[in-house]
């Protein structure tokens, strides 16, 4: 990455109910407005549909024209580490029962855009 580039990223399994294509769609707005962002994708599909849905963001990601812009980096097995990389930001994209992932962005030193349904609503 080159000094004045700067990602975000998304950490977990490639599932729909991560909310993985709406990050890339989402990204290819972004994109449209500076060069400077990556997407750092960080996940496996795990089940056979999984594999299915990847494949898909794969497809997407070629279609938008953003193969140089996002990286899908597969399976990390501290992705604490990762967390701690990013500046800053970290956004629930869907609902979650359980407020892990937003602990572990704050522990990481991330600040949190939340929702009325996440997690933490305030």
């Amino acid at each position: 990455m080159a000094g004045d580039q700067f990602a975000f990223a998304t950490i977990g399994q490639l599932t729909p109910r991560k909310g993985q294509l709406e990050t890339i769609r989402a990204f290819h707005r972004v994109s449209q407005r500076t060069a400077k962002a990556l997407l750092l994708i960080v996940g496996t599909a795990i089940f056979e549909h999984d594999q299915k849905y990847f494949e898909l963001l794969k497809k997407e990601v070629a279609e938008l024209g953003l193969q140089e812009r996002i990286f899908f980096l597969g399976y990390a097995r501290r992705c604490e580490c990762s967390a701690r990389r990013l500046r800053r930001g970290y956004r629930q994209l869907a609902p979650r029962a359980f407020g892990l992932v937003a602990l572990e962005a704050l522990a990481a030193g991330n600040q949190l855009s939340r929702h009325r349904w996440t997690a933490f609503p305030n």
